[in-house]
């Protein structure tokens, strides 16, 4: 069998997307973090679902790299709901 690249998913929240545009801008700038497949944005919600490979990044590492790199644009992990 073929080994598949281990993927797992994780949600941010940026801040400072006020049209579809930026929401390209966000999606070019975490495909460009070292270890990131996919990124799917939300602009209206602000929410982003981010694929990686975990053996190369951390959510963490992620969101520093997007931040030093995109002024104007602020992601964080989302607030863990309460239980």
């Amino acid at each position: 069998p073929t080994t598949k690249l281990q993927l797992t998913q994780c949600a941010l929240k940026v801040s400072g997307m006020t049209c579809g545009g930026c929401a390209g801008m966000v999606e070019k700038a975490l495909l460009k973090v070292n270890g990131v497949k996919t990124a799917k944005v939300d602009w209206q919600s602000g929410d982003v679902e981010v694929q990686y490979d975990s053996k190369k990044t951390t959510p963490e590492k992620i969101l520093a790299a997007f931040n030093e790199n995109n002024a104007g644009f602020r992601a964080q992990l989302p607030k863990p709901k309460a239980s």
